[in-house]
């Protein structure tokens, strides 16, 4: 397949700040794992996590996993997290779990949420589904201080590039406590920049080879490498875009500068410009 893959994962975060105190309260991603670009297995797992500072308790969790594995070869990344014990409220559950998945025809996502319950007010509550259709979302008050908060389970945020689907996100809206609490974050993505990586070796001729390697992930349209001193034509290769591949090599003499020009199959327009200097290094 060529490119390279992200994902990443996190069991819980926030950012919340009590307004009236001035209070200010951040839980970083814990515990959080983040795939290489060349692709593998990361996982981690952290005991507990809390968000909040004295009499302010906004969240608390006992364990919580994340892991993220994806491969260059088959163009699949799967990534999950979950928490569980969470509380103290509006919202409590015994686990909440995210997982996505991205695979060469597209991105899927789920959220599993296993006992939840969301304290809509301080007389009423609603039962969280177990598997929650995406953006689900509850409104709510908490009575006693007047604040108002928004929870959405499976929050799936799709963009061209990556699937982002948050088990649980807690907007809390003031106009006391106001910011965003995260549990279960899953991303699945693919980085689509074009990328160009050259090596040297000796041909049978006993000449000094750069072997390059040009890879986008949207599938390569053409690419064109010109000796810059010459301005002559060194190397060229075009694909029908029907079956273009996402990786292709070319030979040229080592020693002299290149301009490679590359353009894939997302838009014609748009050109990637690189140069191979006398050295061999990529710019």
């Amino acid at each position: 397949m060529g490119g390279t893959v992200a994902g990443s994962a996190f069991g819980a975060s926030g950012d919340v700040t009590i307004v009236p105190f001035g209070a200010h309260f951040v839980l970083p991603p814990t515990p959080l794992v983040t795939l290489p670009p060349g692709g593998g297995v990361v996982s981690d797992t952290a005991p507990s996590a809390f968000l909040g500072g004295g009499p302010a308790v906004i969240l608390e969790t006992g364990p919580l996993t994340a892991s993220t594995e994806g491969s260059t070869g088959t163009g699949i990344v799967t990534s999950s997290a979950s928490a569980a014990n969470i509380g103290p409220g509006p919202f409590t559950a015994d686990e909440a779990s995210s997982t996505c998945t991205q695979t060469p025809s597209g991105f899927s996502g789920s959220s599993q949420i296993v006992n939840g319950v969301v304290q809509t007010s301080d007389t009423t509550s609603e039962v969280v589904p177990g598997n929650p259709a995406p953006n689900t979302a509850f409104t709510g008050i908490v009575d006693s201080v007047g604040d108002t908060f928004d929870i959405v389970f499976n929050e799936q945020i799709l963009t061209a590039d990556s699937l982002t689907v948050n088990a649980v996100h807690m907007k809390l809206l003031g106009p006391n406590a106001v910011g965003d609490v995260f549990i279960g974050q899953s991303v699945c993505g693919a980085d689509t920049s074009t990328s160009l990586s050259c090596t040297t070796n000796t041909n049978k001729a006993g000449t000094l080879m750069n072997v390059c390697t040009v890879s986008d992930p949207d599938g390569l349209r053409s690419v064109m490498v010109r000796n810059t001193a010459t301005g002559q034509s060194s190397a060229g290769l075009t694909f029908n875009c029907s079956d273009a591949p996402m990786s292709a090599k070319f030979r040229v003499p080592a020693g002299p500068k290149y301009k490679v020009t590359v353009i894939d199959c997302a838009d014609s327009r748009n050109k990637t410009i690189f140069v191979i200097r006398p050295n061999s290094t990529v710019v």
